[in-house]
């Protein structure tokens, strides 16, 4: 009976140790799995990054382009009005 009892306790001691393994296994997936869709934010915020950048360089390019085309009416109005 004893050795029914010892094995019992070691059948039991093993599942645990078992469950805990498949935990920690588990877990290291889900580590990785964090991991890769982290890289995969980072890379997509940086993309979105030099879309704005872009954006915000042709806005820049505009205002200076319609400023010169103010510049260059006035300009030519002025001598036409003297």
């Amino acid at each position: 009976m004893e050795v029914l009892s010892l094995q019992s306790v070691g059948f039991f001691a093993a599942s645990i140790i078992g469950f805990f393994a498949g935990c920690l296994w588990v877990n290291g997936q889900q580590n990785i799995e964090i991991s890769r869709l982290n890289s995969e934010l980072k890379a997509q915020q940086s993309e979105v990054a030099k879309a704005n950048q872009i954006i915000e360089n042709h806005k820049q390019f505009i205002i200076r382009k319609d400023t010169l085309a103010r510049r260059f009416c006035d300009q030519y109005f002025q001598k036409d009005g003297k």
